[in-house]
């Protein structure tokens, strides 16, 4: 289906939030997911859940280690 880099790391929400958000995150990076794999009849909507897990996946590593500020 996909390659390596295609996966969905549940448990890659910050920290910082609620259980309740945390949960919420998970979850619409899951229906993301499945939307990127299953839309290969659409190609706009496979570009489009494509461009919001690649954001995503780009605020989750951004989030574990943030750019050190410069003086």
């Amino acid at each position: 289906m996909g390659s390596s880099d295609d996966t969905v790391d549940l448990g890659t929400a910050p920290k910082s939030k609620s259980s309740r958000k945390s949960t919420a995150y998970s979850a619409t990076k899951l229906a993301i997911h499945m939307v990127k794999e299953s839309s290969d009849v659409f190609p706009p909507l496979k570009s489009v859940a494509g461009g919001l897990s690649a954001i995503l996946k780009h605020c989750d590593v951004w989030s574990i280690s943030p750019v050190p500020h410069h003086s």
